[in-house]
């Protein structure tokens, strides 16, 4: 597994430097960043030069499919790699990108909640042939509220550059409503699937504060708390998730319904 985590730093990075390249011209417009958007700032802030960065992007993607490779996934490794590149590519770059023109949420729900899944699995059971892909509809969902939700900080920013980012469309109101519909489908999805009292009471209370936080705005732009208290219920959802994964579905029904 500590060959699979190593494919993620470099796909990270890779994501990261090959993004920070492609919004450079936005994110010098936008004049600094937040918590969760606006890159690294690297470039803004003049601390490394474009050609450098794209160096190390370009060195990242060649990286990638080698730590795969030794985790014995065979020419899965270059399709995963390949996968990661075409999907930032299409999200970030000419002649199709995909993140300017209102797309870009459906490509970063394919890379985190398809993409990622299918390495994490493969590299565990050593094939995909007893992948319940059933499983990856939640995970997607939750791939798109995240870079949406990632996006509504900037909302004003991207939409005096140009850019037109679903919640540039959407606005403030309506891109939040879809996010909690996103997160409510996905945590509810997985609900049904795992059948877990704790799992569903416990994103029933998650979920309840997102939509108090929701309310509490109104018509208002969206606040650095609101980001906050979505990622916390996203990232619970992912964890309990992953939990269920770990546990295997006997241990985890036992722990939650006790002996029948």
């Amino acid at each position: 597994m500590v060959w699979v985590h190593l494919f993620g730093v470099f796909a990270h990075l890779f994501i990261v430097f090959a993004n920070d390249v492609a919004d450079v011209t936005v994110d010098r417009a936008r004049g600094g960043r937040t918590l969760v958007s606006g890159g690294s700032g690297v470039l803004v802030e003049g601390k490394i030069s474009v050609a450098t960065l794209k160096r190390a992007a370009l060195a990242m993607a060649l990286l990638m499919p080698v730590p795969l490779w030794v985790a014995e996934l065979g020419v899965w490794s270059a399709v995963y790699a390949g996968a990661t590149v075409l999907l930032v590519w299409l999200y970030s770059f000419p002649p199709v990108r995909a993140s300017y023109r209102g797309w870009g949420s459906i490509l970063q729900g394919v890379g985190v909640g398809v993409v990622l899944p299918l390495v994490g699995f493969q590299a565990q059971a050593g094939s995909l042939g007893r992948l319940f892909w059933w499983f990856l509809v939640p995970t997607f969902l939750l791939g798109v509220a995240s870079n949406l939700i990632t996006a509504l900080p900037d909302l004003e920013s991207d939409g005096a550059s140009g850019k037109r980012t679903e919640v540039v469309r959407w606005g403030h109101v309506k891109s939040r409503s879809v996010v909690f519909l996103l997160l409510a489908c996905a945590a509810g999805y997985v609900g049904v699937l795992v059948l877990g009292v704790f799992f569903l009471s416990t994103l029933c209370v998650g979920l309840g504060w997102l939509w108090v936080e929701h309310r509490r705005l109104k018509g208002g732009a969206t606040t650095l708390r609101f980001v906050e208290v979505t990622m916390g219920v996203l990232q619970l959802t992912w964890i309990l998730m992953l939990a269920y994964g770990l546990l295997g579905q006997r241990l985890w029904s036992y722990w939650l319904h006790g002996i029948g």
